[in-house]
């Protein structure tokens, strides 16, 4: 099939895809809104998600230096301020170096565009990079489950094709990487994944051969997944005739099923910015 010339992956929709094909043709390919909510009870989660929006502002403005007090307050009671507090007492972001908080990065595979959106990038002293991604799920996923994950293979390669934007024009290389990601509910557990060169050889090739047989695909090429439990937590589940309601199973058996609740939209016309 021929693909939208302007459509873009990113980790969200090369997860839709490996995951269900059906789901990426209909949210990204076919773009369908469908009324239907992810998982039960709906103002919980609802608060939840509105807590990881608030709490990767704080983080951002942090880094931005406005002041810890004032950032505090705005914290208030409750989850979000242990999530905060818990920030502060990490020390992550305290480490000298060149940040670069909430950064949108863009490369080209395949003819498409890659973008990958960073809680933080830090460059130390030692010329080594550093991606942080903040997490507020229920759950820390196992390190197996988060290293077959899209966003732990999409984020260093997008690193390396597009980070000599902010490298003064140098390359920064597979070796200088690490990627980290940051629990607010166990706070004591960085999880942490140090690059390669092979493991970018790795990567982009099958980036690539993901796009380039995705392009192969015909319209009945988009089945439903064979793992249905995922389908109690996809919008699309009574469109494709995989029940109603709503999942309300316990998170931690399907964390590996699932994109972590805060994650983050990206906002599509910063790309006009960005130098790929």
């Amino acid at each position: 099939m021929t693909l939208p010339s302007d459509l873009i992956f990113s980790q969200t929709s090369l997860q839709d895809l490996v995951d269900c094909r059906r789901r990426f043709q209909l949210r990204h390919l076919e773009q369908l809104a469908w009324p239907a909510i992810e998982s039960e009870p709906v103002l919980e989660n609802e608060k939840r998600m509105r807590a990881g929006s608030q709490f990767h502002k704080l983080a951002h403005q942090y880094v931005l230096g406005l002041p810890v007090d004032r950032l505090t307050a705005l914290a208030g009671e409750g989850q979000l301020a242990d999530w905060w507090l818990a920030f502060l007492q990490s020390g992550l972001v305290d480490q000298p170096g060149q940040k670069y908080p909430e950064r949108l990065l863009s490369c080209t595979i395949a003819g498409h565009r890659l973008v990958a959106k960073y809680d933080l990038l830090l460059k130390s002293d030692g010329d080594k990079w550093v991606i942080y991604d903040w997490k507020t799920g229920r759950y820390t996923p196992k390190r197996e489950t988060l290293e077959r994950r899209m966003q732990t293979i999409i984020y260093p390669l997008v690193l390396v094709e597009a980070g000599h934007v902010l490298n003064e024009g140098n390359a920064v290389l597979p070796s200088q990487i690490e990627m980290n990601y940051w629990y607010a509910e166990d706070p004591g557990t960085t999880i942490s994944f140090p690059y390669s060169d092979e493991q970018y050889t790795r990567d982009r090739a099958y980036i690539e051969n993901t796009i380039e047989e995705l392009k192969l695909l015909r319209e009945e090429d988009f089945p439903l997944t064979t793992e249905k439990r995922r389908c109690e937590y996809c919008v699309y589940r009574s469109l494709c005739g995989r029940g109603e309601a709503a999942g309300t199973g316990d998170y931690e058996e399907i964390a590996e099923l699932l994109e972590p609740s805060e994650e983050v939209e990206i906002d599509f016309e910063q790309l006009a910015e960005v130098e790929f």
